[in-house]
């Protein structure tokens, strides 16, 4: 580890990393007024957690959270606002479940939503896991009603969809 800690390839990747923590750090605070508004609009959460994030160097792609409000998270940015949108990913993993309905949720929320705006454009296309596509299709006509609500409360919705879905063949 001592040899390894001098060597030039290490110190490359750790200015590499130093790098990518301050881009990403510059990127939500820059974005952070914005996406907590909405975020708290979308979901009705007041998100008073703190996190601790982990920044690993991009080529690692990687975002993971870890529980106990520790995220893991190195990627480049494929899109505009990438790392942005998906801590806030991450961070409502803290708040949801994993279970496949809760995660399309929060690829809705964040993945979807949260991109189009940030960046503009329009879903579907959605993006996300393709596993969960299908359950997003199926959400969608509700998600649409629930976007256009005054008062959200993603946890209500989440109760609403199950109750919805599970008398039109289940989720």
């Amino acid at each position: 580890m001592k040899d390894l800690k001098g060597s030039e390839k290490f110190l490359k990747i750790l200015d590499q990393t130093k790098k990518y923590l301050e881009f990403v750090e510059n990127q939500w605070n820059k974005n952070f007024s914005f996406t907590f508004a909405l975020m708290k609009e979308l979901t009705g959460f007041s998100f008073k957690k703190n996190f601790i994030v982990y920044i690993t160097h991009p080529s690692l792609k990687n975002g993971i959270y870890l529980g106990k409000n520790k995220i893991g998270w190195g990627h480049h940015e494929d899109i505009p606002n990438y790392s942005t949108i998906y801590l806030w990913h991450e961070i409502l993993h803290s708040y949801l479940s994993f279970s496949n309905l809760d995660h399309a949720l929060i690829q809705l929320l964040t993945d979807n939503e949260l991109r189009i705006r940030l960046n503009g454009g329009k879903y579907p296309p959605f993006l996300g896991h393709e596993y969960l596509k299908p359950l997003m299709k199926k959400i969608l006509p509700y998600w649409k009603k629930y976007l256009k609500s005054k008062k959200k409360d993603i946890l209500k919705f989440k109760n609403y969809l199950k109750r919805t879905l599970k008398k039109k063949g289940g989720i």
